[in-house]
């Protein structure tokens, strides 16, 4: 995974790119950065995806 946008720390915590992951079952997806403004407050995301 490219350090210019995972550090080791976060990999060592569990962070990851999403691209680069295939999940098994549910899971909770957070945004970081610079997305979080334009995908926060339930914009951009499916209305399925806003309650979990």
């Amino acid at each position: 995974m490219s350090r210019a946008h995972v550090s080791l720390q976060q990999e060592e915590q569990g962070f990851c790119l999403a691209c680069r992951v295939k999940p098994l079952s549910d899971l909770k997806v957070e945004v970081l950065g610079g997305m979080e403004r334009a995908l926060g407050q339930g914009r951009g995301w499916p209305t399925w995806a806003q309650d979990r």
